[in-house]
């Protein structure tokens, strides 16, 4: 994903939960840490109403360059988080701080337009 416009057509279009996921996400997606905290995307599925919000997340994090893993690395028991990879979030942020957490245009399979 590199263009606005298929940002806006798969961020537009996402349920609630996958959308504040994104936003939690992309909020520290920085040019230092490309990491966020793995309790803030588990919070964000709270938000899954229908269906199972574990096999939503687990679909959520591979569709979206995310990596489990811990910081520091190498300790254990380190805090849980997973790693965004900052090419994909590098367009996603683009994106948001162009149009804000709004859609430009409403998602057209949500309203059933064309």
């Amino acid at each position: 994903m590199t263009t606005n416009d298929t940002i806006q057509y798969y961020y537009c279009c996402l349920n609630t939960a996958e959308r504040t996921a994104i936003q939690i996400a992309a909020a520290n997606a920085g040019p230092l840490t490309y990491f966020v905290l793995k309790t803030l995307i588990d919070a964000a599925f709270l938000l899954a109403i229908e269906g199972s919000s574990t096999n939503r997340k687990a679909v959520f994090v591979a569709n979206n360059y995310m990596t489990y893993g811990r910081v520091p690395p190498e300790d254990p028991d380190g805090i849980e988080v997973y790693y965004l990879d900052p090419s994909y979030w590098d367009s996603i942020n683009a994106f948001l701080d162009e149009h804000g957490t709004g859609c430009p245009e409403p998602c057209k399979i949500l309203t059933f337009t064309s």
